[in-house]
């Protein structure tokens, strides 16, 4: 599932394993109205989802604003006050630098890949056990 806001497609979501991964498609998050309708529209799904876990991907991410980074406090304080968890993947070095400078690695549990954060959960996929190991590359 696509959502697109002013004819860009912002993000799309796909549900696995009691869990909700939002793929963020956009290089540049600036807006503060989408970064308001992306937290609402994330937590709508998650909970009429029944999901335990809430994956955000910021691979095709190079920057964000700081209406992002409320957002993701404001949704992860939202999602585990309904029993789940947020976790966040895929940032590059100078937006993991940004994540650390704030603080913020004590908040969001991090991984490289959506793989690797599924394991890391629910200690399997398709029958692959153990956490991917330091230097493997994410599929």
């Amino acid at each position: 599932m696509a959502f697109i806001a002013d004819e860009v497609r912002l993000f799309e979501i796909k549900s696995e394993m009691q869990s909700l991964i939002a793929t963020i498609c956009e290089e540049r998050l600036a807006s503060d109205v989408d970064a308001s309708i992306m937290r609402q529209h994330l937590l709508d799904v998650f909970l009429r989802t029944n999901s335990r876990l809430l994956v955000v991907d910021f691979t095709a991410v190079r920057f964000f604003s700081s209406a992002y980074v409320g957002m993701l406090l404001h949704l992860r304080n939202l999602v585990h006050s309904s029993g789940g968890e947020l976790v966040i993947v895929g940032m590059d070095v100078p937006l993991n630098e940004v994540m650390r400078i704030m603080n913020l690695q004590q908040v969001f549990k991090t991984y490289r890949c959506v793989d690797e954060a599924l394991k890391a959960r629910f200690g399997s996929i398709d029958g692959q056990s153990a956490a991917i190991a330091p230097g493997q590359l994410c599929t």
